[in-house]
């Protein structure tokens, strides 16, 4: 089985050493950034041979973590894609945390909810065959509905699994047991050291060279 951990992490155009910066010629000055401005999302995976470079996805993101189910599973469909288009016959593995954007259901498998109407409720009791009374009031055919709920199918699991390829999750607070996680420190100091215009765009290309050298 081929195994690909994978995490994100998000960077800054700001991204500068704490203290002093000090260019290779030992020129050096008091630190000007607060470490914000523009934020970069970067999204890789990591096996045995290194960081995978024809799956990282890096995009501009908001100043919040602004990763988003949606997103996650456009870059996971491309990314497990091009894994089978290259390991055709190898059974394949993504390893992943428990970050809720991983996790989302698909729409058949999502709870009942409390808010909906009957009509709602009715309707998906219809849907997955439940028998039912017309004189049930809603609150006994929403119990109705959790009592018969399908089994939990993730959106994530669902894009992996049209190319064959399975997720696992890690433990919940179990980041440690992701070896990607110790990429995160020392690809932010090779940006900090390399970072003297506080562009995204340049940003971008030194965590693409760091990515590139990567040979955990």
């Amino acid at each position: 089985t081929l195994l690909f951990w994978h995490d994100e992490t998000w960077v800054n155009s700001g991204e500068e050493k704490h203290s002093i910066w000090i260019d290779n010629s030992g020129h050096g000055r008091l630190r000007k950034r607060d470490g914000q401005g523009p934020r970069l999302a970067i999204s890789p995976m990591l096996s045995k041979d290194g960081i995978h470079e024809s799956t990282v996805g890096i995009w501009e993101t908001s100043k919040e973590h602004n990763m988003t189910s949606a997103r996650f599973v456009n870059w996971i469909s491309e990314a497990v894609g091009t894994l089978r288009a290259e390991n055709v016959n190898s059974k394949i593995c993504i390893i992943v945390d428990n970050a809720p954007w991983y996790n989302e259901l698909a729409e058949e498998t999502k709870m009942s909810k409390r808010a909906w109407v009957e009509a709602q409720v009715v309707q998906r009791l219809n849907d997955h065959q439940v028998p039912y009374l017309d004189i049930y009031t809603k609150a006994e055919l929403l119990e109705l509905a959790d009592a018969y709920a399908p089994k939990k199918v993730f959106k994530t699991d669902v894009a992996a699994a049209k190319f064959d390829v399975d997720i696992l999750r890690l433990p919940v607070r179990h980041c440690v047991l992701n070896p990607i996680e110790l990429a995160w420190a020392e690809m932010k100091t090779f940006i900090r050291n390399n970072n003297v215009t506080f562009s995204l765009k340049d940003v971008s290309v030194w965590a693409k060279a760091w990515l590139t050298a990567c040979d955990m």
